[in-house]
C-alpha cells in the first residue's frame, strides 16, 4: 500500500473515531440561564456586581465541562428598574428558551414577579427582601433574609445609644422595601426612641434636596438613609457641610463601591445593616473572592456573594433532576435540606424563603468592616 493510500486509511479511521464525539457534542444544547437587573440606572452597581458574580459561576461550570456535558449560556437583560420593562424582558426570556432567571434585584419589582408566578420561569433573587413575597407558592426563591430582620438588627444596635430623636430618609423609587422598613423601625422603635421622623424622597424625581431640608438638624441624633449608594453618598456629603454631626446609618442596598467612591471621607464611620458575614472567610469564599478580583479588578461586594450563592443553589437544583423544567428544578431545590453558602449555610423553605441573619458594618478606611 502506498503512502497516499495509508494516509487515506488513517483519515477514515480518525473520522470514524472523532465524528461520534463531535456529533454527540453538537447534541449537547446549552442550558440557558438568564440574569435580569437594573444595569443602566443610578443603582446599576448593584446589578453589575451581581452579573459579574454569575459570570464567575458560569465560567467555572463551563471550565469543568458543563452539567452532564451541557455548557451554560448566560443571557443578560436590563429591566431598568421598571415594572413594564421587566414584563417585556420576562417574555423575551421565555421566547429565547430561558427557564431559569437570577433576579430581579430590588423589591419594587415584586409585582412583576407575582404576575409571572404561574409561568414557565423560575426566579432566584439574591436581594429581594420584601415581605410581600413571603409564604406564597410561586416560582420565586430568594437567598436574602427578610426585611423584618433588618429592623430588628438596627433597633438592637441603636438601643444602648438612648437616642431621643432619629430621622429616617427613604427612597420611594423602591417603596415596597423602603417604606415598609421605615414603618417597621418607627413602630417597633417608639419604645426606645422618643421621636422618629420619616421623610420620603423620590430619587427618580431628583427631589432629595427638598427632603433633606425637612430634617430637624437641631434635634436629630441619628439619620438612617434607606437608599441606594449614590443617593446615600450625596446625603452624607450634604450632612458634612453643616455643623450638626448626627450618627449616620444606611442599609445593604448602599453597600457597593459606589458608596465608597462617591462618599469619600464623609461616610467614614457610617454604620450599615448588612447581610451576615462569617468572622473567618471560608475556603470557597476565598476562592471566589480571588477569582472575582482577578477577573474584574475589584473586591466582590455583599451582593456579589449573595448572587453567587443564588447561582449555586440553581446549579444544585439543576443537577438534582433529569427533567429541566422550572417546576422540576424548583422542587429539586426544595428537596435539598441545606446549601453551603459562601458565608454560612442556607436553608430554603417550602415557599422559597431563606433564613439568614443581618449584621452591622462600619465604614473604616473605605472598607465595610463587620461589627460582631
Amino acid at each position: 500500500m502506498t503512502y497516499k493510500n495509508n494516509k487515506k486509511v488513517i483519515i477514515i479511521i480518525l473520522v470514524l473515531i472523532i465524528m461520534p464525539t463531535l456529533l454527540n457534542g453538537c447534541n449537547k444544547k446549552p442550558i440557558k440561564i438568564g440574569f435580569v437587573g437594573s444595569l443602566t440606572s443610578k443603582q446599576s452597581q448593584l446589578s453589575i456586581d451581581a452579573r459579574n458574580a454569575i459570570t464567575i459561576g458560569v465560567e467555572r461550570i463551563n471550565s469543568e465541562g458543563g452539567i452532564d456535558g451541557r455548557p451554560l449560556e448566560l443571557i443578560v437583560k436590563d429591566d431598568q428598574g421598571s415594572y413594564e420593562t421587566s414584563l417585556e424582558k420576562y417574555e423575551a426570556f421565555k421566547s429565547e428558551g430561558v427557564q431559569f432567571v437570577i433576579g430581579p434585584m430590588t423589591s419594587n419589582l415584586s409585582d412583576a414577579v407575582l404576575d409571572f408566578k404561574d409561568s414557565e420561569l423560575l426566579f432566584i433573587s439574591p436581594s429581594m427582601s420584601t415581605n410581600l413575597l413571603t409564604g406564597i407558592d410561586d416560582n420565586f426563591i430568594r437567598v436574602c433574609p427578610l426585611v423584618g430582620a433588618q429592623s430588628e438588627t438596627f433597633l438592637e444596635y441603636v438601643a444602648p445609644k438612648e437616642y431621643k430623636h432619629l430621622t429616617i430618609l427613604y427612597d420611594l423609587s423602591n417603596k415596597v422595601y423602603t417604606e415598609y422598613l421605615s414603618e417597621l423601625i418607627k413602630n417597633n422603635g417608639e419604645s426606645i426612641i422618643d421621636t422618629i421622623d420619616l421623610i420620603p424622597f423620590d430619587s427618580t424625581k431628583d427631589n432629595i434636596e427638598e427632603s433633606f431640608s425637612s430634617i430637624n438638624m437641631d434635634k436629630t441624633e441619628g439619620i438612617l438613609m434607606i437608599s441606594q449608594a449614590t443617593d446615600t453618598a450625596f446625603i452624607s456629603q450634604k450632612i458634612s457641610q453643616i455643623d450638626a454631626k448626627p450618627d449616620l446609618y444606611s442599609v445593604s442596598w448602599s453597600m457597593t463601591q459606589d458608596l465608597i467612591y462617591f462618599g469619600g471621607e464623609t461616610i467614614e464611620g457610617m454604620n450599615l445593616i448588612g447581610v451576615y458575614r462569617s468572622p473567618e472567610p471560608t475556603p470557597n469564599q476565598l476562592i471566589f473572592g480571588n477569582s472575582f478580583y482577578e477577573r474584574f479588578s475589584y473586591e466582590p461586594s455583599f451582593i456579589s456573594i449573595m448572587t453567587y450563592d443564588a447561582f449555586n443553589i440553581l446549579i444544585e437544583g439543576i443537577k438534582a433532576t433529569d427533567d429541566l423544567t422550572a417546576q422540576n428544578v424548583k422542587e429539586s431545590i426544595y428537596s435539598i435540606e441545606k446549601f453551603d453558602g459562601l458565608e454560612d449555610p442556607i436553608i430554603v423553605d417550602e415557599y422559597g424563603d431563606s433564613k439568614r441573619k443581618y449584621l452591622i458594618y462600619e465604614v473604616v478606611n473605605g472598607r465595610f468592616v463587620p461589627k460582631y
